[in-house]
């Protein structure tokens, strides 16, 4: 699933890619993904924030501000492909193999379906992970859906929905 085909997702059952605005916000998440075992699933998920309108000016989806808390990926992302790419234009949340990956973000280019990741110490790639909506919705507070372009539209109060 696109970052836009994820954006218009959340939107059309009622929400809005998730916009993490804490560190507790983030761990909670990270969390439930992978008490869900999402991350067994090889899954990881888009999150509202942008720079699609200025290269490196990070926004947030719904109403273009100023994010008030970043959790980029060590000091390595975002990168805008490293040069290589280019035009990562769109985030994700990235849990994955790497323990250093798990609760942090990444730039990615905003019409990838999946993600391949370089493992350096084996010389070869990674499984690769499926991108996946995080929505998040209003009008019940502290509640996000996960979904993909298969699953049913069923969020839930109080946490990740996948059916």
């Amino acid at each position: 699933m696109t970052w836009f085909a994820a954006k218009e997702h959340c939107e059309r059952i009622g929400g809005k890619l998730v916009e993490i605005d804490s560190e507790e916000e983030n761990t909670a998440l990270v969390e439930e993904i992978n008490r869900r075992g999402y991350t067994d699933k090889n899954m990881n998920f888009w999150i509202g924030l942008t720079d699609l309108e200025s290269e490196g000016d990070w926004r947030l989806a719904s109403d273009h501000s100023k994010p008030s808390y970043l959790n980029w990926h060590n000091n390595s992302e975002p990168n805008n492909g490293g040069g290589f790419l280019g035009n990562e234009d769109c985030s994700m949340i990235r849990i994955g193999p790497e323990t250093s990956w798990r609760d942090t973000w990444s730039d990615i280019r905003c019409n990838a379906e999946r993600v391949r990741n370089w493992n350096q110490d084996q010389g070869q790639h990674y499984p690769a992970f499926s991108l996946h909506a995080l929505c998040e919705f209003d009008h019940l507070k502290n509640s996000t859906s996960t979904e993909s372009p298969s699953a049913e539209e069923t969020p839930t109060k109080g946490g990740l929905t996948k059916s």
